[in-house]
């Protein structure tokens, strides 16, 4: 694979702790900087009314180089948990211009991962100072400036995704890796696992690919991790090899609220491979939700048998909101599934499932439902009846013809204006 630099631009407002993002937000990039792969270059900035350069520490401005051992990918995920999050001011601009001076000078693929939950309010504007390559951009929370954020992806070919609530982070992390890593994202799931409960998420990986990369990040430090039976405020998490046996695998890395295997070529089997959770909890944390993530890593990757989501960026209030899939000519059968998360409306009749629910500062209707393979398109269709964020995960399983297993997971956001 393709060495990547990358920098997370981390709002460290005290709005960050009012609207209850610190705890995910911290979780989350962590996990997301324990991705990175030796030779990868990562950094760590922050901002509120001033900006800072957290990692790495010291003078200059060279990007930390992810070492074999690892230990940057643990330094960084250190200095992360140290943020503080008190800030009087949204200073969007000068947390750029911190990444900026990290980033400018390193080599290609890189760009910067800039989070959000309010509006730029303080210093110099953003639309001022964006770089020449990708700012990835994300708004948390429904008082977040969706617009302004959507308008700095778009100006630096960068995506834009909004995560209503705390628990939607790690799928926005998952896609963003996978899409920065020239990786392809096979499993992007989210899961409300209760006290004494069991999960099994499934992941196609294939012996052909250079290695594979599967992970759970989970909402509270407070539940640690074990390989064997969990007990108390305990999470078991182990993997299942396509022979429906548990493995001894032990995970690459264990974090505060995340743990992540690194599987090698050597160890990939072709099939359907399992993160196997299972769940203890407590009378103080009777239930967690989990994201459960896992990534093909191959150079080819994105030019083989992948399929491509094809959604528009920007969408007028009162349209339709269109979809396409470019399905690859390999692929034998499948089925296909899609979530799609809007600003709270009535349901607009068919038969998908739809659930209410508030996240930090916004209220969301999540629908759920088959996509129709002659069409590619949905059933049922929807209209655009409220400005905001809108966002769509598509999710395929299936054959290829070679008769290898085939699975993808695709998260787009769009942005509806009147």
């Amino acid at each position: 694979m393709t060495s990547i630099s990358a920098v997370p631009i981390v709002d460290t407002s005290a709005s960050m702790t009012q609207y209850g993002f610190v705890a995910q937000t911290v979780i989350c990039t962590k996990a997301f900087l324990s991705f990175m792969e030796p030779g990868d270059r990562i950094g760590l900035v922050s901002y509120d009314r001033i900006s800072k350069k957290d990692y790495p520490t010291g003078a200059g401005n060279q990007l930390a180089v992810v070492d074999q051992a690892l230990t940057v990918t643990r330094d960084a995920a250190l200095a992360v948990g140290r943020l503080q999050f008190e800030g009087s001011a949204t200073a969007i601009g000068e947390g750029i211009v911190e990444a900026r001076k990290l980033l400018d000078n390193a080599s290609l693929p890189k760009a910067c991962v800039l989070l959000t939950d309010g509006e730029h309010n303080s210093g110099i504007h953003p639309r001022d100072v964006l770089p020449g390559y990708p700012v990835m951009t994300c708004a948390m929370g429904g008082a977040s400036d969706q617009r302004l954020l959507q308008e700095i992806a778009d100006s630096t070919s960068g995506n834009y995704f909004y995560a209503p609530r705390a628990a939607d982070m790690m799928r926005v992390y998952n896609q963003i890796y996978a899409t920065s890593a020239s990786a392809r994202l096979l499993v992007n799931s989210f899961h409300d696992i209760s006290q004494n409960d069991y999960r099994l998420i499934p992941a196609e990986l294939v012996e052909t690919a250079q290695g594979a990369k599967l992970s759970a990040v989970w909402s509270t430090s407070g539940v640690t991790h074990t390989t064997g039976s969990p007990s108390g405020n305990q999470l078991s998490v182990t993997l299942v090899d396509p022979d429906f046996v548990t493995t001894n695998i032990r995970p690459t890395i264990v974090g505060d609220g995340f743990v992540i295997y690194n599987l090698s070529k050597n160890q990939l089997k072709t099939g359907r491979w399992f993160i196997q959770l299972e769940f203890a909890g407590s009378a103080q944390i009777p239930a967690i939700n989990v994201t459960g993530g896992a990534f093909r890593l191959d150079a080819a990757s994105k030019t083989g048998s992948g399929f491509e989501l094809i959604l528009p960026k920007t969408i007028e209030v009162g349209r339709k909101l269109s979809m396409d899939l470019k399905l690859p000519a390999d692929l034998d059968s499948y089925a296909a599934f899609y979530m799609l998360q809007i600003p709270s409306v009535k349901k607009q009749g068919g038969s998908s499932e739809a659930s209410l629910s508030e996240g930090e500062g916004a209220i969301i209707e999540t629908f759920r439902g088959v996509i129709r393979h002659e069409t590619s398109k949905f059933m049922p269709e929807f209209v655009i009846n409220t400005p905001g964020s809108y966002t769509l995960q598509v999710d395929i399983e299936g054959k290829l013809k070679n008769g290898e297993g085939f699975q993808q997971s695709e998260l787009r956001t769009m942005l509806a204006m009147t």
